[in-house]
């Protein structure tokens, strides 16, 4: 048995996990906000003390920000996590630390069928790439390079690229934001706060505005559940423009890597907006119109349910060290 933890910019989620002949096993999991700890190490004393497990030889750590020589500086929270450190301190004899994109890549492999949600089968090519683009708290996004029967996830920032306009409703978007912020990134529309950005910008384009929203601390869930209780059209429209956003986004992330494995979507997002999805639309945008529509359109698109996806990817990689 082994620790694991996907660890955020809002939240930390740690557990205990296991392999065996039915594959891995998450135990013991137990959620933290990231607000009322100083350090990853401050939530990881409580997570022991919480759970009342003994110790245990390793840890694998999915963290949301790049890693560099086993250690992560989080994007968008002031930690750092340190593996060096981690050993030092809770005696642990082995500690790897991956980005959270490049952990959720790993994970794909471990889930059930259950876990995930078809927007299109396509034809998938055994052991073709694949593409994981995750919007949470910011946009994650990793490539998974097939070779010789594996798959061999890249991480990667794609989150932080700049973000390229196709249309003229996107361009004023675009406009919007730059106003505000000087630079425009495409995390700061395929995100939880991308979902109050394009809120606002709906609400100035002359869509009308409901105040609740306007002074809800947290804009972004009061948007998704307008939207998904059909009370407010701009929180609908706000849904939808997000969606058209992200297949766009995904299509340019297939190009670019030949993604005939599949894009799959990850994040806690995008799970809970489903039932607001139009399938052929998204499809539709996505193969776009140029010369790779047939191709494209042979690319599968699944949305990935299970919010644990990095805790499986972290396990599968740290154990997959001890075969």
């Amino acid at each position: 048995m082994i620790m694991v933890a996907d660890v955020g910019a809002t939240k930390t989620v740690l557990a205990c996990a296991s392999g065996g002949p039915g594959g891995l096993v998450l135990a013991s999991a137990h959620k933290f906000h990231n607000d009322q700890y100083d350090s990853f190490e401050s939530v990881l004393i409580a997570y022991i003390k919480a759970s009342g497990i003994g110790s245990v030889p390793a840890i694998g750590v999915a963290a949301a920000g790049p890693v560099v020589e086993g250690t992560c500086r989080l994007t968008n929270l002031d930690w750092t996590i340190d593996a060096d450190s981690l050993a030092t301190r809770f005696g642990f004899s082995g500690v790897v630390i991956l980005n959270d994109l490049q952990a959720g890549a790993y994970g794909i492999e471990h889930l059930s069928e259950d876990a995930f949600e078809t927007i299109h089968p396509g034809r998938p090519s055994d052991f073709g790439n694949r593409v994981l683009i995750s919007p949470g708290t910011d946009l994650g996004e990793a490539i998974i390079h097939g070779h010789e029967g594996q798959y061999l996830p890249i991480a990667g920032e794609g989150g932080h690229a700049d973000f390229a306009p196709y249309n003229g409703e996107t361009a004023r978007l675009w406009e919007y934001i730059r106003r505000a912020r000087g630079s425009v990134r495409v995390g700061d529309l395929l995100s939880g706060r991308g979902i109050a950005v394009i809120y606002s910008f709906l609400a100035e384009e002359g869509d009308g505005v409901d105040e609740t929203i306007a002074l809800s601390p947290l804009p972004e869930q009061a948007v998704t559940q307008r939207a998904l209780s059909g009370e407010d059209a701009t929180a609908i429209r706000t849904v939808h423009l997000f969606f058209d956003i992200l297949a766009a986004e995904a299509r340019i992330m297939a190009l670019k890597t030949l993604s005939v494995g599949g894009v799959f979507f990850g994040g806690g997002v995008i799970p809970r907006l489903t039932t607001l999805l139009d399938r052929e639309r998204f499809l539709g945008l996505f193969c776009g119109s140029g010369p790779h529509r047939d191709f494209l359109s042979r690319i599968p698109l699944r949305v990935i349910i299970d919010t644990d996806l990095p805790l499986y990817g972290a396990a599968a990689f740290i154990l997959s060290l001890s075969e």
